[in-house]
């Protein structure tokens, strides 16, 4: 037996020693994966990852280790009610730190005008650089010297560099340590830009949407004012990034307009882009409230299209995270906040005219909303026997989450499987 990831101590701590008798079985929050060496068993819960030659898998039932490392327990162990309860012990012990994320949205402007944009007929407002040297007073008190992560969104934050410049030379003027990211439709990326944005802006990722090939991107942005085709503007935008050392996702967003394009814009990506730096691309399902932009069921598509993706190199299998998340995202992280155009503050960057729990100019917060924003959705039925409950976390107030279906429920575990094996490959070849 070959320990490839250690468990998370603090779960094993919660948890304590396996008690119960009779019939023994394999947990269901254990996942398993056949390899050349053996068995592989993960354990979404303990977050363990164990090699299992095929002597010791065939008999996992009986093997002491695994029965006191949680991967075997009696039949009729109440597996649910022990991931809550190791869920509320670890958030009881978290201690809140320092605010050290910020997602900054220059401006809500934008030079796209996607049908499908959530932010359609809000107000277009820009920050000044007033706002921006609040901005980073803010950043700089709220952080306490611990380094900082921004995130530039919008809008499009490229038509509003000048307050990133504004916020980032004066967080660099007074020796606040930070990296930042950016969410953009990428075309308004020049040499210089590029160079600004990774020397001064310290941007080190890009997350780019890309809706189909040449003629079905240019349509479906349906830029303002924009020269010649954006979409090769925007791929060789995209190469010189990468080249400049930036990491790269692009999001493919799939619906009714674009399914039969993707698996060609994907070929085109692996020819043009594979190896050129670091690229992940993956794809989504474009909703509108309570539908897919599709005539049938995403899953299909999806499935199809993200097979692909990791077929030809372009979608990495993720790393298996070390410690068992407590969040869905920033939203209820407790160590993030929002700074709209105006100076106002929110936790998710989906409501810029609603969910307002302060400003950046004050420091009265609206702890009310903010604790609402916590609040976790009740289990569906499904729950009980899912592998992945132990790390799923949805807020009640979120209205954006992807819906849980099998399809999604099988793409995760794909997914998590498909990270198992790469992580199992990466203790191979460190063993030489």
């Amino acid at each position: 037996m070959k320990t490839i990831i250690p468990p998370q101590q603090a779960v094993l701590q919660a948890l304590g020693p396996v008690r119960g008798g009779g019939g023994w079985r394999l947990c269901q929050y254990c996942l398993r994966r056949e390899v050349p060496q053996g068995m592989l068993l993960y354990h979404l819960l303990t977050r363990e990852l164990l090699l299992l030659s095929p002597a010791e898998w065939d008999a996992a039932l009986t093997l002491p280790e695994l029965q006191a490392r949680w991967f075997i327990v009696p039949e009729d162990t109440p597996e649910q009610e022990h991931a809550d309860l190791v869920r509320w012990a670890l958030r009881a012990m978290h201690k809140p730190g320092p605010v050290t994320d910020f997602t900054i949205l220059p401006t809500t402007d934008c030079n796209a005008r996607c049908f499908y944009c959530y932010e359609a007929g809000r107000p277009r407002r820009m920050m000044s650089q007033e706002t921006a040297a609040q901005a980073a007073t803010h950043i700089i008190t709220q952080s306490s010297g611990k380094p900082v992560r921004l995130r530039w969104f919008g809008g499009e934050p490229l038509m509003n560099h000048a307050a990133i410049d504004a916020i980032c030379a004066t967080l660099a003027s007074q020796g606040v340590p930070f990296t930042s990211s950016m969410t953009t439709n990428g075309l308004l990326f020049t040499p210089e830009t590029i160079r600004t944005a990774v020397d001064c802006w310290k941007l080190r990722a890009v997350q780019i949407t890309l809706d189909g090939t040449e003629q079905t991107y240019n349509r479906t942005k349906a830029y303002v004012g924009a020269d010649g085709s954006p979409f090769c503007t925007v791929l060789a935008n995209i190469r010189s990034l990468l080249e400049a050392g930036v990491h790269v996702a692009i999001r493919l967003n799939v619906g009714a307009h674009n399914a039969p394009d993707m698996l060609q814009l994907a070929e085109l990506l692996a020819r043009e882009l594979r190896g050129a730096g670091s690229l992940n691309v993956y794809a989504r399902a474009l909703f509108s409230t309570d539908s897919w932009h599709c005539a049938a069921d995403p899953g299909a598509p999806l499935a199809q299209l993200t097979g692909r993706l990791c077929e030809l190199g372009l979608q990495p299998p993720a790393r298996l995270q070390r410690e068992l998340p407590l969040n869905q995202c920033m939203a209820d992280s407790g160590r993030a906040r929002v700074i709209l155009p105006d100076g106002r503050l929110t936790l998710c960057e989906h409501h810029t005219e609603d969910e307002i729990i302060g400003h950046i100019a004050s420091p009265e917060l609206d702890r009310p909303l903010m604790k609402a924003w916590a609040q976790q959705e009740a289990p569906i039925p499904a729950c009980a026997t899912c592998p992945l409950y132990p790390e799923c976390n949805r807020l009640s107030k979120c209205d954006t989450l992807e819906r849980c279906t099998d399809e999604s429920r099988r793409a995760a575990l794909r997914s998590r499987e498909r990270s198992m094996l790469a992580e199992y490959q990466r203790y191979l070849n460190s063993q030489g």
